[in-house]
């Protein structure tokens, strides 16, 4: 029994056992292939890993893709493995009076371990079943956490009477060093590959070097920065401010100065392409902005297009575009594709010139986070709805395995649920694929 109508096609395709009266197996996966594919032409199927009635706003996962926390401000979260199957789950546990829930999810470079941080400011570790082996008890409320990709350190940002401060501490919590500054800390980011530390001041970005001694000293010179990291490589370094993107390269250069589009609009997220040589930024609106971070050459015209309206045109900068306002975008783990979410409750995944590849329907509020698994041709998203789903890109795109239906004539076809058991949570429902041949 299934939900859902698109996973009973795909075993129907795939020859498993859906009831289709009066038909052999090789009509029932050609008529499924036929029905699908009319119906969705551009719409991969999916399963349904994880329902719930939380808010999920993003996706956390392991450099591999194979654990998913699906992460909602919540004081319960799955942890799920790339079978969909929930190993653990994390339960926020609660001092205070009010509310607890988890603020932060980190998952370690090994996998081995998962790091929280909850809206006590109590930072956390926990084996991937759920069970909780370590905390810090010692009152102190940390506003920021990050894990080093290199040796596990731990870095959590506070403040206190004498300003901002950095404890460095070992997978026991022991405090080994501890970093003061004179400027105000408003996040603390690790180097992606481990060989250093950003720091996002109220003036400028801060790259030090794992004994924390100053290498840069990058100002944006527009304004506090609020959002920084390092490109996949950690050759680059990205700063954002209310009016523009600044990209520096290793060496403190300037790389590309973009101006934020709309510079009273909410800026939400930026992903660096696994190259470095490209990136995307989304805000609240209904565009993502593709950008080439090193000029693309400008290619040779002859002298009949020289001067012609319709001549080719070096372009930096791609447009893609939904119907309500964009919740995310971020490349592939190979750097061949982007997908954006958005308000629509639906995805697109599209090429690095700017063409629609797919679309992702089926969930029933806003998208707000997914990954793109290449090798597998496997995407998982997240949603408002409280799921977690994983798409199969080339299920039905396998022309191999589809076979020609022009020979056995369809009178009709009805796709239509059934409801076989009542619950308190949901009515489960089996769906049916109704087949009528026509004899003769």
């Amino acid at each position: 029994m299934y939900k859902d109508p698109t996973f009973s096609l795909q075993l129907a395709a795939e020859g498993f056992d859906v009831e289709m009266e009066e038909s052999t197996p090789e009509v029932k996966r050609a008529l499924a292939h036929t029905f699908y594919n009319s119906e969705n032409s551009n719409q991969p199927l999916y399963k349904i890993f994880y329902d719930s009635k939380l808010n999920f706003i993003d996706l956390i996962s392991n450099k591999s893709n194979t654990l998913f926390i699906p992460f909602a401000e919540a004081d319960e979260l799955p942890v799920i493995n790339g079978e969909g199957q929930t190993i653990g789950l994390l339960k926020c546990t609660q001092n205070g009076t009010n509310r607890n829930y988890f603020r932060k999810i980190l998952i370690s470079s090994d996998s081995r371990q998962i790091y929280s941080l909850d809206a006590e400011g109590r930072i956390q570790t926990w084996a991937l079943n759920g069970a909780l082996q370590k905390s810090t008890n010692d009152g102190t409320e940390y506003i920021d956490v990050d894990i080093s990709p290199l040796n596990n350190e731990i870095l959590a940002l506070n403040f206190d009477e004498n300003g901002a401060y950095v404890d460095r501490m070992d997978k026991a919590y022991n405090v080994i060093g501890t970093f003061f500054s004179d400027s105000i800390i408003l996040s603390i980011n690790s180097v992606m590959q481990g060989e250093g530390v950003i720091l996002a001041t109220d003036t400028n970005l801060e790259i030090r070097d794992n004994n924390w001694e100053l290498l840069y000293n990058l100002d944006p010179k527009d304004g506090s920065v609020y959002e920084c990291f390092s490109s996949p490589s950690g050759s680059l370094f990205l700063a954002a401010t209310e009016n523009y993107i600044t990209v520096w390269d290793n060496c403190g250069k300037v790389v590309k100065k973009i101006e934020v589009p709309d510079p009273e609009g909410q800026f939400i997220k930026v992903s660096f392409a696994p190259s470095d040589s490209m990136l995307v930024i989304t805000q609240f609106d209904t565009v993502a902005h593709l950008f080439h971070l090193y000029p693309k050459p400008t290619p040779k015209l002859s002298s009949k297009l020289k001067g012609s309206k319709s001549a080719l045109k070096n372009k930096n900068e791609i447009h893609l575009k939904h119907g309500e306002k964009i919740t995310f975008a971020q490349f592939s783990e190979d750097g061949s594709k982007i997908i954006t979410g958005s308000a629509e409750n639906n995805c697109k995944i599209w090429n690095l010139r700017g063409e629609l590849l797919y679309q992702l329907l089926g969930h029933k509020q806003e998208v707000n986070a997914a990954r793109i698994i290449s090798k597998d041709n496997h995407v998982y998203s997240v949603s408002s709805d409280g799921t977690f789903r994983q798409w199969i890109l080339s299920a039905y795109k396998d022309e191999n395995r589809v076979i020609n239906v022009n020979e056995y004539p369809i009178s009709y076809l009805d796709l239509s649920p059934t409801v076989v058991s009542e619950g308190k949570k949901y009515d489960q429902k089996e769906w049916r694929l109704h087949i009528n041949i026509k004899q003769g």
